[in-house]
């Protein structure tokens, strides 16, 4: 359909508005065939489609949400009506997933998870009807991955990894030669041994990130090109060497960043928009100079800080800035998560922008952001703000907010609190 295909150009050309008015006038055509002929189940599940490129399209969350909703009733009643057609199972395990990834990100976990239980269920309800099918093999995998994300809790998130592992491995198996799923084993090695080392069990982490790091190696060998294989090469090494530093085995540490850091530089030349890629660059160098310190040895000098400053900056200032991005841009200029990049002016501006539009969208993380907005007026010497902002972070917060998030909010307004009780008594004793 011509409509629905310009609605895509002007999606991929970020013309959002354009595209949200050609989405809308796709769903009015084919609601009208619908109307003509409501059994024609390809229109019907163009239907679909068209309501999930309308939700990718939409700012608003609850109409973003409604999107999403319509979008998994239509395959749900394509489901119904079709059981032993496998496609529409998986299409409506897509949408499900659709649901759960914007409820996860509004905090709405058990609402996720249940969402991702049940794109599981049709998944796999899937692959009964076409055994083995390697493209379903694969979605599963990556819906358990989902579940464990969304899960806090540590029991089922470790089931649902390893379902992902257990899968994953066995497609690598099946097909030695796709380097995708080779990839895919590498992330998901990484990503629990990340998991695990948080839980203070290294040796079993250690030994994951030692196998996703022989993975990307011969990735590496085999695609030396291929951006992602990179990226996986240097941030497992990232990952084990801070573990590794962690336990005091700076040697180890300084191999493992000598081989990541050049990597993450040359990422950072390819892409200069990433800015993930700074930010490991900028922990890679200075993870680096305090493992030369520990061996007394002479830190190398780096421009990274710098670098990671200017860029921020320049993403912040973009006028397509997200809430999400212009709160992590903040953040990131505060110092806390990287003492030599403090810039608590430009963090004020961002956190501002990224709470007015959160306002705007009604959006669920606006506590989050104003969090950021208050530290970064406590920065900027304005304590008096920071008080109002945070107490007005804390009453907006829901009952399913984590408690350690809540906790960690907390002790930030006691911070000021404190801050300006202490200015205030040094001004009355000097005067």
């Amino acid at each position: 359909m011509l409509v629905h295909t310009k609605g895509r150009i002007a999606n991929r050309q970020k013309q959002q508005e354009n595209a949200r008015v050609f989405f809308e006038q796709s769903i009015e055509l084919l609601n009208r065939s619908l109307e003509l002929n409501s059994e024609h189940r390809m229109t019907r599940s163009v239907l679909g489609v068209a309501y999930g490129n309308l939700a990718l399209v939409t700012l608003d969350l609850d109409q973003k949400e409604s999107a999403l909703q319509i979008r998994l009733d239509v395959f749900h009643s394509l489901v119904a009506d079709y059981p032993s057609m496998p496609r529409y199972k998986s299409d409506l395990a897509l949408a499900h997933e659709s649901i759960a990834d914007l409820l996860t990100k509004q905090n709405r976990h058990q609402e996720a998870s249940d969402h991702y239980r049940q794109a599981i269920e049709l998944i796999e309800q899937a692959l009964q009807l076409v055994p083995g099918e390697p493209a379903l093999r694969y979605a599963l995998a990556g819906a358990w991955q989902n579940l464990a994300l969304s899960s806090s809790d540590f029991d089922l998130s470790s089931a649902a990894r390893k379902k992902k592992l257990e899968i994953t491995r066995s497609l690598v198996s099946d097909f030695p030669a796709d380097p995708e799923y080779k990839a895919e084993l590498a992330d998901a090695l990484k990503d629990w041994a990340k998991v695990l080392a948080a839980k203070d069990r290294e040796r079993e982490a250690e030994q994951l990130f030692r196998e996703s790091i022989q993975l990307t190696d011969a990735l590496i060998t085999d695609f030396p090109e291929t951006w992602e294989h990179q990226r996986l090469f240097a941030r497992s090494r990232t990952q084990l060497s801070q573990m590794l530093f962690g336990q005091g085995r700076y040697a180890e540490t300084v191999q493992l960043l000598e081989e990541a850091i050049p990597v993450w530089i040359k990422l950072a030349e390819d892409r200069p928009d990433e800015l993930m890629i700074f930010r490991n660059l900028i922990t890679c160098q200075q993870l680096m100079g305090n493992s030369f310190e520990s061996l007394e040895k002479t830190p190398l000098p780096s421009s990274a800080a710098h670098e990671l400053s200017d860029h921020l900056t320049q993403r912040g200032q973009r006028s397509e800035a997200t809430a999400f991005e212009l709160n992590y841009i903040a953040w990131s200029l505060l110092g806390i998560e990287f003492p030599t990049v403090t810039e608590p002016e430009l963090a004020l501006e961002f956190a501002g922008r990224a709470c007015r539009i959160a306002e705007q969208q009604h959006n669920a993380n606006l506590p989050l952001y104003l969090d950021t907005l208050a530290m970064a007026q406590h920065q900027a010497g304005d304590s008096p703000s920071a008080i109002r902002t945070q107490t007005r972070a804390i009453s907006l917060l829901s009952e399913s907010t984590d408690k350690t998030v809540a906790d960690q909010m907390d002790r930030n307004l006691k911070m000021y609190l404190e801050s300006e009780s202490e200015k205030s008594g040094s001004k009355n004793t000097d005067d």
